[in-house]
């Protein structure tokens, strides 16, 4: 570089220029880092969002602290300005029951994210987890409109018509109590929650997202992860989607039916499932247990 500057005669970058360019790279790899991720396939979730922004938060106000010795000395606006910027535009968001539960049922985040950004608000999140678990229990409950308080009056319901010449209630009211085995009053869908909660929070995070055990191989967490983290936080996965359908309605294909092109693009998108034998045997050498999808579809063959 400095040979063709002085070949054509121009003028070289001084002492000052080159350290504001030093410095300017290195406060600004958090943020193109962060960019880079959450317009990636695999961090695109909308739970990866919060996790993200508050630890960049947290590494730029470190930079402005001078912590570890590195103070600034030409970026320091700069980076003032990109952490007014980053408050006014997410700090919101971090409010959001949506944006907290999906990032808490992101089996790689958990409740971890907290205590990098508020550590006080984790019993907060936690009992809204609670709640969220809870509600979901109730309303997939076959049995949830049977699981009201026992009363007296249903269990005489229960139980066999008194007879006329009966006088003494009392009595039938015990015995429908005896038949009634001592159920509880209702069904505790708090309890089971908020034990599902703890166990989530006590194992390991982990970036397998396709693996039933990452999810503790619970279809309510497995659920909830798939409703709170639909959304995405970038077009990137859009934008290659649109690629995708490009390359693969071409110009020699424009006779194609909606159909074919829809099967294709169902095809090339899913075309990590097609090797179903080749998947389960990482998942046997992996020690993994059996996958039930992957055995329906190695018994339809």
């Amino acid at each position: 570089m400095e040979k063709l500057i002085r070949q054509h005669n121009l003028d070289t970058f001084t002492d000052t220029e080159l350290k504001f360019l030093c410095e300017y790279e290195e406060v600004m790899r958090p943020l193109a880092n962060a960019l880079d991720a959450l317009q990636s396939d695999s961090d695109s979730y909308l739970g990866c969002l919060l996790p993200r922004i508050a630890h960049l938060k947290n590494q730029f106000r470190a930079r402005l602290r001078g912590v570890d010795g590195k103070h600034l000395t030409y970026t320091k606006a700069i980076v003032q300005a990109v952490v007014d910027g980053i408050a006014r535009r997410f700090d919101p968001m971090f409010k959001d029951e949506r944006y907290r539960l999906a990032s808490c049922f992101h089996p790689n985040y958990k409740l971890l994210w907290v205590k990098i950004w508020d550590p006080s608000k984790l019993e907060e999140i936690r009992e809204q987890m609670v709640a969220r678990l809870t509600k979901h229990l109730r309303e997939n409950d076959p049995n949830a409109q049977t699981s009201s308080l026992v009363t007296a009056e249903r269990i005489l319901r229960q139980s066999a018509p008194a007879r006329e010449d009966e006088v003494d209630d009392l009595e039938n009211l015990l015995s429908a109590y005896q038949q009634d085995g001592g159920s509880q009053p209702h069904l505790d869908h708090t309890g089971v929650a908020r034990d599902l909660i703890k166990t989530w929070e006590g194992t390991p995070r982990t970036h397998k997202l396709e693996e039933d055990e990452s999810f503790l191989g619970n279809k309510n967490l497995i659920e909830l992860f798939r409703e709170t983290n639909t959304g995405v936080v970038s077009s990137a996965a859009c934008e290659r989607f649109f690629s995708q359908g490009k390359d693969t309605l071409r110009a020699k294909r424009q006779g194609m039916s909606p159909k074919n092109f829809e099967a294709l693009m169902f095809l090339r998108g899913n075309c990590h499932l097609w090797a179903t034998p080749m998947v389960q045997k990482r998942r046997e050498k992996a020690g993994l247990k059996k996958h039930p999808a992957l055995e329906k579809s190695l018994m339809s063959k």
